[in-house]
């Protein structure tokens, strides 16, 4: 029994076929494929392909270390943050900030650092979200 079918990005047909999702090519040499058109041919419809929406989730965007340092100097936040990382009182804390800030090959959006600086430069984290997703596509 066929309980739904979609076509999927490449043009293949995803379906529910007793229970089990399958990805079937749309070619008729395939026994599913035979038992899809029979079901479309009982009134059953393969839903069309529709892309994802794009997301919105800062999270989902590492920055490079160009797309990050503009967004701080945009933002007008870089002498702020060098100098918070300067006022952490445990030196190996200081150090990996420091390390982080100068030698990222990418900055992720859930890394604590973030989090930890955030009230030095007075951003909530919407705020910061916000520069993330602008930062991205710099």
């Amino acid at each position: 029994m066929i309980e739904n079918a979609t076509y999927n990005e490449m043009g293949a047909i995803r379906a529910v076929i007793d229970g089990v999702e399958l990805t079937v090519p749309d070619d008729m040499a395939n026994r599913h494929r035979r038992m899809i058109a029979e079901w479309e041919a009982s009134g059953g419809v393969i839903a069309p392909y529709t892309a994802p929406s794009p997301s919105t989730d800062p999270h989902d965007f590492p920055l490079s270390p160009y797309q990050f340092r503009a967004m701080l100097k945009i933002a007008g936040i870089e002498a702020t943050i060098i100098q918070a990382i300067s006022d952490i009182a445990d030196p190996a804390e200081r150090a990996v900030a420091e390390a982080k800030l100068d030698y990222a090959l990418s900055y992720q959006r859930g890394d604590p650092l973030f989090a930890m600086l955030a009230p030095a430069v007075g951003l909530t984290g919407a705020q910061i979200d916000a520069l993330w997703l602008e930062a991205k596509d710099l």
